[in-house]
């Protein structure tokens, strides 16, 4: 309000405090907004990390897909990605914490979908279901059945699904499955022998 006759403004000590906590809040507001990105080390670092609270990180990140898998503190610092990026984060993180992740592709006929299985849970991390309830998609560890609920959601049928491993940038195939004869694509002799070379 303005001081009669002297051209300065006067207020209130009602309107001052309101004042004070409309700055306070929009900057509360503000900070939250532009808060540092998580990296990956301190991801690995938190003692309280489980399936669930990993996908709650991720719950504001855009969907951009990249025909590469981004590295993951560019992920984590742009917060936008796609599956997968989010699944070999998800294993990698989830591995360092002593939990059981599965990289798990599943081919369909206009989309592939990258998820991460983990055993304790039961269930697996899904980029696409990051915001849905506690971000668990509830199922059995099959390979069948993890398909089989991933193209539910897409409402399609799936042509491929494979287990993979992701290190050092390249993606290796552990095992693979066809629906129309249900054989392993993968051959096991061949696994077998890199482990035995590995430990010679």
């Amino acid at each position: 309000m303005l001081g009669i006759g002297t051209g300065t403004s006067v207020a209130k000590p009602g309107v001052l405090n309101a004042t004070r906590i409309v700055i306070q809040s929009c900057f509360f507001l503000f900070a939250g907004t532009t808060a540092h990105a998580l990296t990956v080390a301190e991801l690995a670092k938190d003692a309280s990390l489980t399936p669930r609270t990993f996908a709650h990180h991720f719950a504001n990140f855009r969907f951009r897909f990249d025909p590469k898998v981004q590295q993951p503190d560019a992920f984590l610092s742009a917060r936008a990605g796609d599956c997968d990026d989010y699944a070999i984060l998800a294993a990698r993180v989830l591995k360092s914490r002593g939990f059981t992740p599965r990289l798990i592709s599943v081919r369909m006929p206009h989309e592939v979908d990258v998820v991460c299985y983990v055993e304790e849970v039961e269930g697996y991390l899904d980029f696409n279901e990051r915001k849905s309830g506690d971000g668990i998609v509830r199922c059995a560890n099959s390979l069948e059945t993890i398909a089989a609920k991933v193209t539910g959601s897409f409402d399609a049928e799936w042509e491929y699904v494979c287990e993979f491993v992701y290190r050092d940038g390249v993606k290796r195939l552990v095992r693979g499955v066809n629906p129309k004869n249900r054989e392993a694509s993968a051959k096991p002799s061949n696994r077998n022998q890199s482990q035995k070379a590995a430990r010679s």
